[in-house]
């Protein structure tokens, strides 16, 4: 049986980017892969969950625009992301994830189920963990895909020639 570790689950209004303002069910993921200066979301606690226990736990929820997988970083546990989208099909909502837009493959696994992908450019002077461009422009070939936008955390370290590297791989994609 597939687990994962989630930190909460609960309703709330989306905070940022296009869909400001819609109500959604968000599943907070436990773990990332980098360690940002600037992350909000300094998890210590989780409880393990089954498939069936987690959609089990979205159908106490009503009325709401989205199912927004975040974290931490929730596609580190893609294997049981994709089970648990499977299980949860025929309950015809959006599915919209929140990544740091690093790991493409394990969007690969798990795009058919997802809607929205609002994906984060991590730059490195904020990222704590080197340059992610090729991942980054990797991934954002495949998010597009689906409806997805970028953020980019913006702070006092960050050089313009990181701005500039952003767009560049944005424009890559051509337009959109």
């Amino acid at each position: 049986m597939k687990t994962a570790k989630i930190a909460e689950i609960f309703e709330s209004y989306q905070g940022e980017g296009y869909y400001l303002g819609r109500k959604q069910v968000f599943i907070r993921f436990f773990g990332c892969n980098l360690q940002c200066a600037f992350c909000d979301t300094h998890l210590k606690n989780w409880q393990e969950y089954s498939v069936e226990e987690l959609r089990n736990e979205i159908l106490k929820f009503k009325d709401y625009h989205s199912i927004c997988l975040t974290g931490g970083e929730p596609l580190l546990q893609a294997d049981f992301i994709k089970s648990f989208l499977s299980s949860i099909k025929d309950l015809k909502t959006k599915i919209y994830l929140e990544t740091n837009g690093i790991l493409f493959n394990e969007l690969d696994s798990v795009i058919d189920n997802i809607d929205i992908i609002s994906m984060d450019f991590k730059l490195p002077s904020l990222a704590n963990s080197g340059d992610h461009w090729d991942s980054h422009e990797e991934f954002l070939k495949r998010a597009l895909a689906r409806d997805a936008f970028i953020k980019i955390v913006i702070g006092p370290e960050v050089v313009r020639a990181e701005i500039e590297k952003s767009i560049e791989i944005i424009k890559r994609q051509g337009p959109g």
